[in-house]
């Protein structure tokens, strides 16, 4: 179809679309309309396709990221789409997708199109998928296409459009073919990073968002399966209430990661949440939770409801929701727990069963080996359910982990992850909580009578800067957690973050990094360390508390990882290494040996950083996690917070940091593993390291000091 085409056969809303646009734009061509159908600024309108400038706005700079990526003038203009639509919500009219020029090239020709499939918006650019989001309603028909006039910096050759959404092999065949898409996936999405510590899907704004983990390592040849939320937007897609589908990679060393087909697709009416894979008669199961009062009200939405009996009975639905009457405008849509399922690890199929009201499920096997448990909280009462098949539900325990102003730290109980260890089990929260037990189904703590003091101890706390940790069992009887680290500007989904467990004979735990990271490490080099005004040969230096003492370490490359050992002296209580840009800002690991605490802090000029709350600390009055401005140093926004119970800073103890500088970010990721047992990992918006400080409030060493460039 051309723009001379008559539009008055098709309907009037749009269930499925295809725009394809054929378009030279030219070096200077990135301010102007390529084509536009109705006029989507209305409510009426259809779609307009058109070049501009980025700014410096929320859209631009965080939500689609596009500064991230200028060209090499430093300019950075963009392609975009946008829609209009109509649905139940008056407040979402519309939608945005696009794509910086920079990943895509200037002074060319594109094939751009643009698919609607009624449950999902996606732009591709000469084959490639370059942004998606997740809409609701339907496309309103337009009566005229316009496209912009052959001009010296831009010529539309052609625009079609389609009531149907074109199939991946039809859009591969109209962009030039397998090989040519291929190439070009390259070009614009570069290579796949091997090593998944702090990695993000490619895509200009692509994130990590919850991990989903389990014991799943005898299913696949002994491959570790990891799926997580994906994210675009930092939550910002489908009108700001998530749009997650569920995305699936599995390694067999946790060095060589394989991408898999994305497990589960999103529905128009859904939003997807957290949940566990699980080995059941055979298969992987990946039990889930749907947010569906996200994207419809109450009166729309059909959950599950506990009987008499403490008993929930399955409900099917099928991708259109539910049709109780069979009146056609009386569909309605289910919330909670349901799940998908794979013979081969691989390719998974939707149950279409609601089973539990839970909309973040965690699912283990029995320890009894009778059936399933499911630790339920977020949208429904916290409890502890049994099924023999994951499809019926039967209470076993209200109120089995105590939660909020129960708990010394405001413990939540949404996105729990229950796992086992030599004889020891354990409950972690999304985003605080610990508990242990000798037992699965507890008790895990000591009641209301004042006795609980033993739910939570510092030393087990293992939110050291993650959201959403979860655990799996790993070769030779390793554990394995998985999170990911976020940021103060991002809100929500970041960079994946891979921890290694440590198991003491209290059952209590820690924190290490892989082994598997050291593959990080390209080169080693070898810096100039300066003391005061001298430049100081070898891997060793001496700092005491004068400023003008305190050792500077030089020539460093963007990204490396530095190891040392420290020595305090008896009357040290403080002892720093910052990582500084070249204004002198940066950040800074502290360790209050006295205290047995470690902390991140903000550098300022010369001094030392004053100590931060802990997460007790700062809940003592009271208040929840969830409160608004509570405070900045809450441990999982990725600024500045501290740990605490932190054992041997007194002694000479073993440190080691990576500096990841990474420019889809612009940000510098700084992660810290202490005494070999414990970690702590920040993030810092637009710092470039170019120097480290040494720095004490009394005498101390840094000796062994390596540095390895990544």
């Amino acid at each position: 179809m051309t723009a001379e085409t008559d539009f008055s056969e098709y309907p009037e809303l749009l269930s499925a679309m295809t725009v394809h646009l054929r378009a030279g734009i030219g070096k200077d061509g990135w301010n102007s309309t390529l084509a536009q159908w109705g006029d989507s600024d209305k409510p009426s309108g259809s779609f307009c396709i058109y070049t501009r400038p980025a700014v410096d706005d929320e859209w631009d700079s965080l939500r689609q990221n596009y500064q991230s990526f200028p060209d090499a003038s430093g300019r950075c203009d963009v392609l975009e789409v946008k829609i209009g639509l109509h649905n139940h919500n008056q407040k979402w009219t519309s939608m945005r997708l696009g794509v910086p020029a920079a990943r895509i090239g200037k002074n060319r020709t594109f094939d751009i199109i643009l698919q609607f499939s009624g449950s999902s918006l996606k732009l591709y650019v000469d084959g490639v998928l370059v942004d998606e989001d997740w809409p609701a309603g339907r496309i309103p028909c337009g009566s005229l296409l316009s496209a912009a006039d052959k001009k010296l910096e831009f010529t539309v050759k052609s625009c079609e459009i389609l009531p149907r959404a074109l199939s991946d092999a039809e859009i591969v065949e109209r962009c030039g073919g397998a090989a040519h898409v291929k190439k070009r996936t390259l070009e614009i999405l570069g290579a796949e990073r091997e090593y998944v510590q702090y990695w993000t899907p490619r895509g200009h704004n692509q994130w990590v968002g919850d991990v989903m983990f389990g014991n799943t390592w005898s299913f696949d040849s002994e491959r570790l399966h990891l799926f997580y939320l994906i994210d675009r937007r930092h939550h910002c897609s489908k009108f700001g209430q998530g749009g997650h589908s569920i995305a699936h990679m599995s390694s067999s060393d946790l060095v060589h990661w394989e991408q898999h087909p994305v497990a589960v697709e999103l529905d128009e009416w859904n939003s997807l949440g957290t949940g566990r894979p699980v080995i059941h008669d055979g298969r992987l199961d990946l039990v889930y939770g749907m947010h569906t009062s996200r994207i419809f009200p109450e009166e729309q939405i059909i959950t599950l409801k506990a009987d008499e009996n403490e008993k929930y009975k399955a409900r099917p639905f099928s991708s259109a929701g539910i049709f109780p009457s069979g009146v056609e405008d009386e569909w309605k849509y289910p919330m909670g727990s349901t799940f998908a399922e794979s013979t081969d690890g691989i390719n998974f199929r939707k149950s279409n069963l609601l089973i539990h009201e839970c909309q973040n499920p965690n699912v283990v096997r029995a320890k009894n080996g009778r059936g399933y448990l499911m630790l339920a909280g977020y949208g429904c009462r916290e409890g502890l359910w049994q099924s023999d098949d994951l499809i019926s539900w039967k209470l076993k325990e209200y109120d089995l982990i105590p939660c909020g102003k129960l708990s010394p730290e405001a413990n939540t109980d949404e996105c729990q992850c229950m796992f086992e260890w030599n004889g020891w089990h354990y409950i972690l929260a999304g985003r605080t909580g610990f508990w242990v037990s000798r037992n699965q189904t507890g008790p895990y703590w000591e009641g209301v009578d004042g006795k609980n003091t033993g739910v939570t101890k510092p030393r087990w706390n293992l939110n050291e800067g993650l959201w959403v940790p979860m655990v799996a069992e790993f070769k030779n009887n390793r554990r394995i957690l998985a999170g990911f680290l976020t940021g103060p500007d991002f809100g929500w989904a970041g960079h994946l973050v891979l921890r290694e467990l440590i198991q003491f004979p209290d059952g209590t735990l820690g924190l290490k990094w892989p082994e598997e990271m050291r593959h990080l490490v390209r080169v080693k080099i070898i810096p100039e360390i300066r003391a005061g005004s001298k430049a100081v040969r070898g891997n060793s230096t001496a700092v005491n508390a004068s400023a003008d003492n305190w050792a500077v370490l030089e020539g460093l490359p963007r990204s490396f990882h530095l190891s040392m050992r420290i020595t305090p002296e008896a009357d040290t209580s403080h002892i720093a290494v910052a990582g500084l840009g070249e204004n002198g800002d940066g950040c800074i690991l502290s360790f209050l040996v006295n205290r047995g605490r470690v902390q991140w802090g903000t550098a300022k000029g010369d001094d030392l950083p004053q100590p931060v709350p802990t997460l007790e600390e700062i809940v003592s009055d009271g208040r929840g996690i969830w409160e608004k401005d509570i405070s900045s140093h809450i441990h999982f926004n990725g600024g500045d917070f501290v740990i605490s119970e932190v054992e041997g800073l007194e002694k000479p103890f073993d440190l080691e940091m990576v500096f990841f500088y990474d420019p889809k970010s612009r940000s510098t990721i700084i992660d810290a593993c202490i005494a070999g047992h414990r970690t702590m990992i920040t993030r810092r918006k637009k710092l470039i390291l170019n120097k480290l400080r040494f720095m004490a409030d009394g005498p101390a060493k840094f000796d062994n000091i390596s540095i390895g460039e990544m």
